[in-house]
C-alpha cells in the first residue's frame, strides 16, 4: 500500500502548528486514526485490497482494489465503517465525561465526514445508494455537481472559517476535475466488468428498443449483471461489451 500526502495536507498542518494548536491538531488527527481505523477494518473484513492511502487534512482517501465490480453493499459498509466508529468513539467520550477538546474533536470528525461531498464519506455513501437506481455515468455527473454546489453553501455559511475554507476549496477543485474525467473513468469502469465479469451479482434486465451503441453504452449499472433485452432477444453483459469496447 502507498501512503501519500496532499500538498494541502501538509499546509494546513504548518498553520496549526505557527497558530499554537499543536495541542487541538494532536487531538483532530487521533479522532480521524480512529476513523480511518473503521474504514481498515471493513476493507479487511470484506477481504478487499487498499492499494493506495492519501493523507488529506480531514482524514485519509482510500483507493480500494476489488469494488469496481462487486456487490454495492460492500462498498456502502466501507464508506459506513469510518462514521461508526467515529459515533462510538463520541459516545465513549461523552459517556466518560472527558474534557471538551477530545468531545469537540470527535464531533467534528463525525460530522465534517458526513458532508454530503466527494471525496468525503457522506458524499460516497450518497453515490453508493444512488448506484442502486441510477446509471453509473449518470450517477458520477449528479454526484460531482452535488458536491460543488454543496461546497459553495457552506463556504458561504462558513465564510469566517479560513481554514475550512480552503479545505473545501480543495475539494469543490477536485470535483471539477473529476467532473471533467467522468467519460475515462466510466470507460475504465466498462472495460473492468469486461475483464472481471461477475455473474454472482444481482442481475438487471435493461429493455431497449434497438442496438442503439451510445444509448447502451451509457446504461450500465455499478453493482450488477445486465441483460439486454433488445428486439424480443436477450444479450448477455459479455456480448454487449465486446460490441461495445472493441468498436470504440
Amino acid at each position: 500500500m502507498k501512503i501519500r500526502f496532499q500538498l494541502l495536507t501538509l499546509v494546513y498542518l504548518c498553520l496549526c502548528l505557527f497558530s499554537g494548536l499543536l495541542y487541538q491538531v494532536i487531538i483532530l488527527y487521533f479522532c480521524l486514526c480512529i476513523h480511518e481505523i473503521g474504514h481498515v477494518f471493513m476493507i479487511k473484513l470484506l477481504k478487499k485490497k487498499i492499494t493506495l492511502l492519501e493523507i488529506s487534512p480531514l482524514g485519509g482517501i482510500f483507493t480500494i482494489d476489488g469494488c469496481q465490480n462487486d456487490h454495492n453493499y460492500k462498498e456502502l459498509l466501507i464508506y459506513l465503517g469510518g462514521p461508526c466508529f467515529s459515533l462510538l468513539l463520541y459516545g465513549v467520550f461523552k459517556w466518560l465525561d472527558v474534557n471538551e477538546v477530545l468531545i469537540a474533536s470527535a464531533h467534528y470528525v463525525l460530522i465534517m465526514n458526513l458532508l454530503p461531498l466527494i471525496p468525503l464519506d457522506g458524499g460516497k455513501i450518497l453515490m453508493t445508494i444512488k448506484q442502486y437506481v441510477l446509471p453509473y455515468k449518470l450517477v458520477l455527473k449528479l454526484i460531482n455537481i452535488l458536491s460543488i454546489i454543496m461546497g459553495v453553501i457552506i463556504i458561504i455559511i462558513c465564510i469566517k472559517t479560513t481554514s475550512l475554507i480552503i479545505i473545501l476549496m480543495s475539494f469543490i477543485c477536485i470535483n471539477l476535475k473529476n467532473y471533467g474525467n467522468i467519460k475515462i473513468e466510466y470507460y475504465t469502469f466498462l472495460w473492468y466488468k469486461y475483464l472481471h465479469s461477475n455473474k454472482n451479482l444481482p442481475h438487471k434486465i435493461v429493455i431497449k428498443p434497438s442496438l442503439n451503441k451510445q444509448k447502451i453504452y451509457n446504461s450500465f449499472y455499478k453493482g450488477y449483471y445486465h441483460l439486454f433485452y433488445v428486439s424480443n432477444y436477450f444479450y448477455d453483459e459479455e456480448e454487449i461489451l465486446k460490441r461495445l469496447l472493441i468498436s470504440k
